[in-house]
C-alpha cells in the first residue's frame, strides 16, 4: 500500500497540500522543511531549547532551535491527550502569543478543527545501567 504512494522526488512541488513527505535523512528533511517555511509569508517565530546535561543531537527530538510561521504544517512528537493531540498528530500553526504556538488540530479525529495552545515540552532521557 505504502508503494503505491511513492513518488520520484522530482515531483514534490507538486505534492498536494498537507502531504508528509519521508525521507530515509534528517538532513533532507530539514531541507524540504525549510524550503516549505520560506514559502510561507510572515516573521519567522524561533523557539529555542534549553538543554541541560547529556543530550546528544540524534536524540533531541525536535530541531535546537524550531523555526516557525503563521500557515505552517507541523507534527506533535510528545503526547498529550489532556491537550489533544498525541505523537503524530497533524497541525496548522494559526498564531503565536509570548512562548507559546497556536495550532489547529488538522489531523481526524475528536479534535480535529480545534485550536490548541502548546507551550515548553521537557523530554528527559533515562540512561539504564547494570550493577
Amino acid at each position: 500500500m505504502i508503494n503505491e504512494r511513492v513518488i520520484d522526488e522530482s515531483e514534490l512541488a507538486n505534492l498536494p497540500e498537507g502531504s508528509i513527505y519521508l525521507a530515509g535523512r534528517n538532513a533532507r528533511v530539514q531541507e524540504i522543511n525549510d524550503e516549505a517555511l520560506a514559502k510561507l509569508p510572515g516573521k519567522i517565530h524561533t523557539f529555542s531549547a534549553k538543554i541541560k546535561g547529556e543530550f546528544r543531537p540524534s536524540e533531541h527530538p525536535t530541531e535546537e532551535h524550531l523555526r516557525l510561521k503563521v500557515d505552517a504544517q507541523v507534527m506533535f512528537v510528545a503526547n498529550n491527550l489532556d491537550a489533544g493531540w498525541a505523537n503524530g498528530t497533524m497541525g496548522k500553526v494559526v498564531g503565536f502569543e509570548d512562548d507559546t504556538v497556536l495550532v489547529e488540530i488538522l489531523s481526524e479525529g475528536p479534535n480535529q478543527g480545534e485550536e490548541v495552545i502548546v507551550s515548553t515540552q521537557t523530554w528527559k532521557i533515562t540512561k539504564y545501567t547494570t550493577a
